[in-house]
């Protein structure tokens, strides 16, 4: 899956980031949405100097913007695995995503379009 890079207007529809915290974003090298989902709160606010509540609404809000439905249930209840659902996956999982409806987890690349 290619991943576009988002621009700056783009960025700019998530809570908490106008042109300068999208522009940061963007220089710290989150330059698509996917790349905000693989993140976590805490790697933002230290690599963007965003406070971890805004980080946590800007990783969550990106989501949102992620193409793609549960490959197990088909549905689009797509969340970020870090999110209330970690203690359902294996600690050593790679996981960047779960299904709330089912309970899958997997990377983005496995969701379907």
């Amino acid at each position: 899956m290619q991943q576009e890079k988002a621009t700056v207007e783009e960025f700019k529809k998530l809570p908490s980031v106008g042109d300068t915290t999208a522009k940061i974003l963007q220089d710290e090298g989150y330059l698509t949405f996917e790349d905000l989902v693989r993140a976590n709160p805490m790697t933002i606010h230290q690599e963007c100097n965003i406070v971890i509540s805004s980080a946590t609404h800007i990783i969550s809000a990106a989501v949102e913007h992620i193409d793609g439905q549960c490959p197990m249930c088909e549905s689009h209840s797509i969340k970020n695995s870090w999110e209330e659902y970690s203690d359902a996956i294996p600690k050593d999982s790679d996981a960047e995503v779960v299904c709330s409806g089912c309970g899958w987890y997997g990377i983005i690349e496995e969701l379907e379009k």
